[in-house]
């Protein structure tokens, strides 16, 4: 080993040697040293642009809200959603919206940015004195970890939410397609069996789906208050307050 070293070292010694005693190699080396870099700007400013587009991308942002599916009955979403449907829970004075999103869902891209107003901004919206501060949760329809069984027939994780929460997938349509005062206000009823999805034979969950949870002593309805499919809207500011409403309880989100 010991003279294959001494070898290399004697043949890059010379090269070396020989680079500081030629004069004219020296500026050829600086100068493609430079032009290497000019031309490898292009790549590293693209680079660059991915990480940062995954950093603040609508999926990212989701993620800082994010309950995970992953341990099954155990999981962060399943204790949510027991709680939920536990009626001793219900002095706990809690509100929270529950957003179910997938990674490429082009309506829950475009339903991000008002998340982000309401979050950051939401005096703008309504008084945080007056009723509770803004506060959202996530559910990837999509999520799959190292352990998802990968084969023809297994289901998802969330598939497999699906199926242990039929009574939760029966009180979301109850609210959303027949009691909720948007449902009576919108025509839900009339127009949105998308609603049924949830209790058809295999359920399913479109994206995004807002559910409002709220056991707090201005609630309207103990538990799930309201269920909506999508969110209307022009823009980012038109969904936000959409959202506010539902969060306060005006306009559609209010009998007459």
């Amino acid at each position: 080993m010991k003279p294959i070293i001494l070898f290399f070292s004697k043949v890059f010694g010379g090269i070396w040697n020989w680079i500081k005693e030629t004069a004219w190699v020296q500026p050829l080396l600086i100068v493609s040293f430079i032009f290497s870099i000019i031309f490898s700007i292009p790549t590293i400013s693209t680079w660059i642009q991915d990480i940062t587009d995954d950093l603040t991308s609508p999926e990212a942002y989701y993620r800082n809200f994010q309950v995970s599916l992953r341990n099954d009955e155990e999981s962060e979403a399943q204790k949510l959603v027991d709680a939920m449907m536990d009626e001793e829970t219900y002095q706990s004075n809690e509100k929270f919206l529950l957003v179910f999103v997938d990674s490429t869902c082009s309506a829950c891209k475009s339903f991000q940015p008002a998340v982000k107003l309401l979050v950051e901004n939401t005096s703008q919206y309504y008084n945080p004195d007056d009723f509770e501060s803004f506060k959202i949760y996530t559910i990837f329809r999509d999520e799959e970890f190292d352990n998802t069984d990968s084969s023809i027939n297994a289901k998802t994780p969330f598939e497999k939410f699906l199926d242990r929460n039929d009574e939760f997938l029966q009180r979301m349509y109850e609210v959303g397609f027949l009691e909720s005062d948007y449902a009576f206000n919108t025509d839900v009823p009339e127009t949105g069996n998308d609603y049924e999805n949830f209790i058809a034979p295999t359920p399913s969950i479109p994206t995004p789906t807002v559910v409002l949870y709220d056991v707090t002593a201005d609630s309207t309805r103990n538990g799930i208050r309201e269920v909506i499919i999508g969110v209307p809207g022009a823009d980012s500011q038109a969904k936000a307050e959409l959202i506010s409403d539902m969060w306060v309880g005006r306009n559609d989100f209010i009998l007459d």
